[in-house]
């Protein structure tokens, strides 16, 4: 039975609780809203340890931290899963922001992404994917450098984070082994991160450097701004330095997956292929804008050093049976092909998504069948000068019937 919201009001004689107005055990005259499940209507109550619980902090209305700025968090949206980690993340802290699977407990700490497929028939439908073949976006001590404690079987790099902004569209996460920032949104064909410009050292005096990383062996060598400048990771020690001014190439045999990794500087990068800890692609260095210091008359300030990474091709060479399915649910014929949307991607890597998107609409008052919805996607610049009048246009904004 359904109970109206001015059911209340109708009934005059309805048995209250003087000091604070609420309903009496068993007084089913108020609008459900404003019962307590448990005490009301007699529904089980449902306990959680305090340990698995997320900080009752979160989810106050009244909480603003003023740390870090930060109000109460939703307690309601598809990154969910990545809003209750409370100390070392698990493999049940993920999103599906689509395209991707994104985690956070990769090979090193930073953001991992999966790439996904359908699996359904008449009666179920499920995403699968194979946690190897995930690529992480992070941070880890310097390759080839050895500290005291490295033998410790208790030393592990922590892979915490905290979330420092939540929108409709996105959330933004920020770890705590360096300052470095992720902003995952809806529909993002590329993964990103933000790093500030020094690199530090984490308590334990180590040097923490932007790399990117898979379980994986790299076999092939890695492909250099598209030329034929390579560097080969499969020596067993640290590799040579290359200057890298733009993107470079991966292709992994074990999952036939290439992908692009895109930097916002002309950056130095070694790599290593290490048979424990897979492969592992490391910035060492990079070309600041030494010209382009804060300045507090224009308003601008220094870039910070971005990396982006997006799968091309998750059936290089038709050597895997799953990905190169064809059909409705997988690859369609008419999909670009890999030159084709490697082009695509470095015509638009420049531009990635900030902290404050939002999603608005309204419906027109002279068509009702009519409604406008507005895609704000904070658009951020890897370029040395935004133009402004451009990424204006990247918004994004549909009529839809």
């Amino acid at each position: 039975t359904f109970i109206r919201d001015g059911a209340k009001e109708d009934n005059k004689e309805s048995k209250t609780n003087k000091n604070n107005d609420l309903p009496a055990p068993g007084d089913y005259s108020f609008p459900l809203s404003a019962l307590d499940p448990v005490r009301d209507l007699g529904l089980p109550e449902l306990t959680r340890a305090p340990d698995v619980s997320p900080d009752w902090l979160y989810f106050d209305p009244a909480f603003k931290s003023e740390e870090d700025d930060r109000n109460a968090l939703p307690t309601n949206a598809w990154y969910q899963n990545l809003l209750l980690a409370r100390g070392e993340p698990s493999n049940l802290h993920r999103a599906y922001p689509v395209p991707y699977l994104v985690d956070v407990v990769g090979l090193i700490p930073g953001l991992r992404t999966h790439v996904n497929h359908v699996e359904a028939n008449a009666e179920v439908m499920q995403l699968s994917f194979n946690e190897n073949f995930g690529l992480v976006v992070g941070a880890t001590k310097k390759l080839g450098a050895t500290y005291p404690d490295d033998d410790d079987s208790e030393n592990f790099e922590s892979h915490k984070y905290k979330v420092v902004q939540t929108t409709d569209l996105g959330i933004t996460l920020e770890w705590s082994i360096m300052k470095m920032s992720s902003n995952i949104v809806r529909g993002m064909p590329f993964t990103t991160m933000e790093y500030e410009k020094f690199y530090p050292k984490n308590g334990d005096g180590k040097l923490i450097l932007p790399t990117i990383a898979s379980p994986l062996p790299l076999l092939d060598p890695i492909l250099v701004d598209g030329s034929e400048t390579k560097l080969d990771c499969s020596g067993g020690s640290v590799s040579e330095r290359v200057l890298v001014q733009k993107d470079i190439e991966l292709y992994f045999h074990t999952s036939d997956f290439s992908w692009m990794v895109f930097f916002s500087h002309p950056a130095w990068i070694t790599c290593l292929v290490d048979g424990e800890r897979g492969t592992l692609v490391q910035v060492v260095d990079y070309e600041s804008d030494d010209a382009e210091t804060t300045d507090s008359d224009n308003g601008e300030t220094e870039r910070p050093f971005v990396i982006r990474a997006a799968l091309i091709d998750q059936c290089t060479t038709n050597a895997n049976p799953v990905a190169c399915r064809t059909g409705p649910g997988n690859r369609l014929l008419e999909d670009p092909k890999k030159g084709e949307y490697t082009e695509l991607l470095r015509a638009h890597a420049n531009t990635y998504p900030g902290r404050n998107t939002h999603f608005s609409y309204n419906i027109s008052s002279h068509a009702d069948d009519q409604a406008t919805m507005h895609f704000h996607w904070d658009p951020q610049s890897m370029e040395k000068r935004a133009d402004k009048s451009s990424t204006a246009l990247r918004q994004g904004t549909s009529v839809s019937p």
